[in-house]
């Protein structure tokens, strides 16, 4: 038997007895272990032994950091979009790769990841060039050195990466299990949604139409399609269909190159309002004929998606004296404008494109106006005064 009980009797005449475990490997060798105080300890520790297989020298030698350089190279080039690919990177070259250098796979513990998520936790001194006018108005910059800590987003999208690279490492076979899937995540504090309201839509759109012309469109066509700032910028002229008011959304822009959109479910038709339809018509006749895109440079060529925000959003927003939003928040205030009108969930998830009404549900539930008093109207209405019951 593999497993067996040896007894004995105390000097004070007590019966007592211990378990063991014996086995032979594949080349024959007996292997024995006693010692265990119960059958199940015995039997536990013999299936551990009899599954744990001797480690090729090979597979010994492999480094954390060689197999992150393989799950990017075969992995993510073939199942990964460009600014997947892009971030990945700049959290290995930034945290990981220093952090686990010359640390071998197979000694990797969970132990190790949290070691690493207090050190990311650290607070860094960067640099940060700041700009200022001198009394004579000449503009000077000023190297200054801060310290930032990382948010617990960051280091969450560090622990991300690290358990994917793992989990890659057990497909090859090269260990057996996830070390990553013991550590916990980082809480994230809770941050209310930023949209703008009626008032600050009309009062931005107003203050580009004077001041920032030609940014206007662009700003008008994202506040009331709620396209993702890569669609905005990558979308032509060919797939604006003003007749029947309506834009096809296929493409996205990354890194100055034209990529499909982030899922599917983006690849999507948007319905526009008449005003926006006429701004844009308006815009076609003032574009150049020399690019298809809808908002480029003077050049023709794609705009800058930084130095559209920084450059010319962020002096918008200071002119029309609006409080400081992202560009995303656009998106979030075309989300509301649908909810505010209370038009079905299904049209809201299409035209935003998500990938199911679940997401939908999920980001914007919040907005979406209390139905209990109306859902305990109707319930009172089938105890009416003609229903008996």
């Amino acid at each position: 038997m593999p497993v067996t009980r040896r007894k004995w009797k105390t000097r004070d005449g007590k019966e007592s007895c211990t378990w063991s475990y014996s086995y032979y490997d594949d080349a024959g060798k007996q292997h024995k272990k006693s010692g265990f105080k119960t059958q199940q300890d015995a039997k536990d520790a013999l299936k551990e032994a009899e599954n744990s297989k001797p480690v090729p020298s090979e597979i010994k030698k492999i480094l954390f950091n060689e197999i992150a350089e393989r799950y990017i190279k075969e992995h993510c080039y073939l199942y990964c979009k460009p600014a997947t690919i892009k971030s990945y990177e700049s959290c290995l070259n930034k945290n990981i790769y220093d952090f686990f250098f010359q640390k071998r796979l197979i000694d990797l513990k969970a132990s190790d990841i949290s070691a690493f998520i207090l050190e990311l936790k650290k607070p860094k001194k960067v640099k940060r060039i700041e700009k200022r006018k001198t009394e004579t108005g000449k503009t000077i910059k000023l190297i200054k050195e801060i310290e930032l800590e990382p948010s617990n987003k960051t280091i969450n999208n560090n622990i991300t990466l690290i358990t994917s690279i793992l989990n890659y490492a057990v497909e090859l076979e090269i260990i057996e299990k996830n070390p990553a899937e013991k550590v916990k995540k980082l809480q994230l504090p809770h941050k209310e949604m930023e949209f703008l309201t009626t008032d600050e839509i009309f009062i931005l759109l107003d203050t580009a139409k004077q001041h920032f012309t030609d940014f206007y469109p662009a700003v008008f066509t994202a506040i009331f399609t709620g396209m993702r700032r890569g669609e905005l910028l990558a979308l032509t002229w060919d797939k604006i269909d003003l007749k029947n008011k309506r834009i096809t959304v296929d493409k996205s822009l990354f890194d100055g190159k034209m990529q499909e959109p982030k899922s599917k479910k983006s690849i999507r038709k948007i319905d526009i309002i008449d005003d926006l339809a006429l701004a844009l018509q308006e815009h076609k006749k003032r574009s150049t004929k020399l690019s298809k895109l809808v908002f480029h440079n003077v050049k023709g060529n794609p705009l800058c998606p930084d130095n559209m925000v920084k450059r010319k959003f962020k002096n918008l927003l200071n002119k029309a004296g609006i409080r400081h939003i992202r560009w995303h928040d656009l998106r979030h205030t075309y989300a509301s404008l649908l909810i505010s009108k209370n038009l079905p969930i299904k049209y809201i998830q299409k035209q935003m494109g998500h990938g199911s009404i679940q997401v939908t549900l999920d980001r914007y539930g919040h907005l979406m106006p209390d139905v209990n008093d109306q859902a305990i109207t109707a319930l009172n209405g089938l105890f009416s005064s003609e229903n008996n019951f």
